[in-house]
């Protein structure tokens, strides 16, 4: 009975509806309402086509819409003309970013090198997406594209690209990106092909999402850890080429691995690599045929009278010269197939090049991402005096920062490091007491990009001491002032006048305000009560030999 008072009620409010359309055109007319005639032939303009009226009010337009370009040629009209692929922008360093697509209706764009003479370096945020609001954005443009090509060598692609675009086929970025940001590539239903061969990819939220026909991904080594709504929406058997170690990709995907179930998933880019196991360690043989990185880790690992393990100088009567990324996380692991390798990471307390104290006697020239993570109880990692990496991501994430930390001598910038997401600790849980903690940086470094983010479990539990590379003893006046306002203060106008540092750790100090800048045995810390604690170096170089 409800369904057919509402069924009457509707038709009552649809009747009420037409009456009032009928008087709006008999007012707008001035006279009786009547049917408008139209042209049975197109009228054509630059940007639309439409059927004009052929009675009195010329005004008049029926079928309004955008010229569909097919090589040169509307599909719908027939208006020809030389389609233009034209594009908003905004300076930025180095060049300009793309804002917005401003041309007309095309099957296929490219992104320039150059647009009005200027070096286009980045896609600003939400520029190719159907939802920008850009007043110059040709969406109805955007809705026809099918295929993106790239003569411009970009260097970063904002949030939200390559997003909710109807009628997209294929992306192919080019080698030079070095990240493209979250939510990129959300709800195209036609897109087929992926291909982001370089870079550093953030899987946010709506990132690779809604994308069903998608049946190839080309994805680079480097990933932020997904979010577990990322391949929501594609084909659980899709093919993805993924450009690092199935140690990596474990440790990217692992909340999302659920919707990958039957992914057929190539690592190293399809190469031909070659892998051995001996005495835990997974081996892989590089590209000069004469030396090996380590890439994982096996259960051979476990030792019930050890819980630190050192690293190999040699495999082979080769040199071991790089540790892979995602070696030392426990979510590069099979939680059922790896459950006791796991719960052994969990115990190992100490991380080694070679040994305790032989931070300098190694062959390692290079540590990749994601190294570090989810061990419980590490309280230190002995890593080379210098690497070749100047970035790491991910590394040091929910793990008990206690004592030193030193970042080797090469590393420039760290992008989500010494994170405690979850229910991870910082510097051990509270009924353990405070420790005292201290970060040891080189002068090759230039800033932490989301870095120290806590939860609520993780705040205010050490006492922390800065080392710096490269700092002079007048920093202070020529000596250790016993003051931490005048401390912090002198820190901070270094900082900001460093050649070094060009301001990187403001944000480190906004974190933590109370963290001191050291300067050997008689520190403020150690003035303070700390005795204990204290830091006693008084230089990088003093750090290393210790073997920190």
């Amino acid at each position: 009975m409800r369904s057919k008072k509402l069924t009457k009620l509707s038709a009552i409010l649809l009747g009420a509806s037409l009456t009032v359309g009928v008087l709006g055109i008999a007012t707008a007319c001035g006279e009786e309402a009547h049917d408008h005639t139209f042209a049975t032939e197109w009228t054509k303009t630059e940007y639309e086509h439409y059927y004009a009226a052929t009675c009195e009010h010329s005004t008049e337009k029926k079928d309004v819409g955008g010229h569909r370009l097919v090589d040169g040629t509307c599909s719908v009209c027939g208006y020809t003309k030389d389609a233009v692929a034209s594009y908003a922008y905004e300076e930025v360093e180095g060049g300009i970013a793309i804002t917005a697509y401003t041309g007309d209706p095309m099957d296929e764009i490219t992104i320039p090198a150059t647009i009005d003479g200027k070096k286009v370096v980045a896609i600003a945020d939400d520029a190719l997406t159907i939802l920008n609001e850009d007043p110059e954005a040709r969406l109805d443009s955007l809705k026809q594209v099918k295929t993106i090509k790239f003569e411009a060598e970009i260097k970063t692609v904002g949030k939200r690209n390559f997003s909710r675009m109807n009628s997209l086929k294929s992306v192919v970025l080019p080698d030079s990106v070095t990240k493209v940001d979250t939510g990129c590539f959300y709800s195209n239903p036609q897109l087929t092909t992926l291909k982001v061969p370089n870079g550093y990819v953030v899987l946010g939220t709506e990132t690779l999402q809604a994308c069903p026909k998608l049946d190839t991904i080309q994805l680079p080594e480097t990933l932020s850890p997904a979010d577990s709504t990322v391949f929501k929406g594609l084909a659980n058997d899709i093919d993805i080429i993924y450009g690092g170690s199935k140690s990596e990709w474990m440790a990217s995907t692992y909340k999302a691995k659920s919707r990958l179930t039957n992914a057929n998933v190539t690592y190293y880019g399809g190469a031909e690599v070659t892998t051995e196991e001996d005495g835990g360690f997974v081996y892989k043989l590089n590209a000069d045929n004469n030396s090996y990185s380590i890439v994982g880790l096996t259960a051979d690992i476990i030792s019930e009278t050890s819980t630190e393990i050192n690293l190999p100088l040699t495999y082979k009567e080769k040199n071991v010269t790089a540790l892979g990324s995602a070696v030392f996380n426990i979510n590069a692991y099979d939680a059922t197939e790896d459950a006791e390798l796991i719960a052994y990471l969990k115990t190992v307390t100490a991380v080694d090049v070679n040994s305790a104290l032989a931070a300098k006697d190694t062959h390692i020239t290079s540590i990749v991402n994601h190294n570090f993570v989810g061990m419980a109880a590490l309280n230190r990692a002995t890593l080379p005096a210098e690497i070749t990496n100047e970035t790491l991501v991910g590394c040091w994430v929910s793990v008990p920062l206690r004592g030193q930390v030193r970042i080797p001598r090469g590393v420039k910038v760290l992008q989500e490091c010494m994170n405690f997401p979850d229910d991870s600790w910082f510097c051990g849980a509270p009924t353990a007491g405070q420790f005292a903690f201290s970060l040891v940086v080189p002068a090759s470094f230039e800033k932490f990009e989301s870095c120290w983010q806590f939860n609520n479990k993780a705040e205010g539990q050490c006492a922390f001491t800065i080392l710096m590379d490269g700092i002079t003893e007048t920093l202070l006046d020529d000596g250790v002032t016993t003051d931490a306002t005048e401390a912090i203060a002198a820190f901070r106008a270094w900082n900001e006048a460093s050649t070094y540092y060009n301001g990187a750790m403001q944000g480190f100090l906004a974190t933590f305000p109370d963290a001191q800048l050291v300067r050997g045995a008689n520190n403020w810390l150690a003035a303070a009560g700390w005795q204990a604690l204290g830091f006693i170096y008084s230089s990088y170089d003093a750090v290393v030999d210790a073997g920190y």
